[in-house]
C-alpha cells in the first residue's frame, strides 16, 4: 500500500528591512480598508509618516512586526473628533454643521492616564554595574531583572509578580 505524503508547506520569507513602497502601500490600504467603519481617508498622511518611521528603523526586520505595529496604532489611536463645516443657504446665510468623524494614526491623549490601573504607579529603576536592572515598586517590593535573560527575580520574601499591594 502506497503512503500519501503531505506536500511541504512553502517557506515564507517575512524578512524586510528598509523603506516600503509608499504609493503601493497607500493604494492597497485604501482599497482594503475603505469599508472599515473607523477608517478615515484624511488620516492616510499620518499613516504614511508612521510607515516611513518604521522603514527607517533598522531593528524592524519582519513584515509581521510592521503589521502588528500598524494594527495596534490603528486601534489605539482611533477616536472620533467633531468636524465643523459651514454652508450657505440660497439666501446667503451661513449655517454651521457639526459631525463626528473618525481620526486615526494621530497622537492622542491617554484617557485617565491609566490611573485606575496599577501600571500608573511610579517605580524606581536603576541600572546595576553588571548590566542587570533593579526595580523598586511603589509598594516597596524589590526586583532584579537579568540583562541576559530578562527574567525577574524577587529580592524580598513573599513577593509574587502581579499581586496587589494590599493582597495578603
Amino acid at each position: 500500500m502506497a503512503t500519501v505524503s503531505k506536500p511541504a508547506s512553502p517557506v515564507v520569507d517575512y524578512h524586510h528591512s528598509g523603506r516600503y513602497d509608499h504609493a503601493a502601500f497607500e493604494k492597497a490600504f485604501l482599497s482594503g480598508f475603505k469599508h472599515v467603519p473607523k477608517f478615515n481617508a484624511p488620516s492616510v498622511p499620518s499613516l504614511m509618516s508612521l510607515l516611513g518611521k518604521i522603514g527607517d528603523d533598522p531593528r524592524i526586520t519582519d513584515v509581521r512586526w510592521t503589521a502588528y505595529i500598524l494594527a495596534t496604532s490603528f486601534v489605539e489611536s482611533s477616536q472620533t473628533v467633531v468636524k465643523k463645516t459651514v454652508t450657505k443657504d440660497k439666501r446667503g446665510r451661513s449655517h454651521d454643521h457639526r459631525s463626528k468623524v473618525w481620526r486615526n494614526f494621530e497622537p492622542i491623549e491617554e484617557k485617565g492616564h491609566g490611573r485606575q490601573f496599577k501600571y500608573a504607579r511610579p517605580v524606581k529603576v536603576k541600572r546595576l554595574p553588571d548590566g542587570n536592572v533593579s526595580i523598586i515598586e511603589y509598594d516597596g517590593e524589590r526586583w532584579t531583572i537579568s540583562a541576559t535573560t530578562g527574567h525577574a527575580r524577587s529580592q524580598g520574601r513573599h513577593q509574587k509578580a502581579g499581586t496587589a499591594p494590599d493582597a495578603s
